[in-house]
């Protein structure tokens, strides 16, 4: 989730509030759609936003030991000796 946040500090009167125009004012902060922690950065998928880590245990990892499994799903693929380098 991305959520728009007001962060005011309360700066002291002596150097005066920006207002609407603070940056504090709407910082942008994501959270993940699972775990609901607030994280620097998303991953998207399957219409949902998540933390790396929950993106990680969400998704698949092709690995030599299931790679047939996709091969199939994943388009097109080439052997080495029809490569042209």
């Amino acid at each position: 989730m991305i959520k728009i946040e007001n962060d005011c500090v309360g700066c002291p009167p002596e150097m005066g509030c920006l207002g609407s125009s603070c940056p504090m004012r709407n910082s942008v902060h994501f959270y993940c759609d699972v775990c609901k922690d607030e994280v620097e950065e998303l991953y998207y998928l399957d219409n949902y936003l998540l933390c790396e880590e929950c993106y990680l245990k969400s998704s698949d990892k092709i690995t030599s030991d299931n790679y047939e499994d996709y091969m199939d799903t994943c388009g097109d693929y080439v052997y080495e000796e029809d490569y042209e380098y």
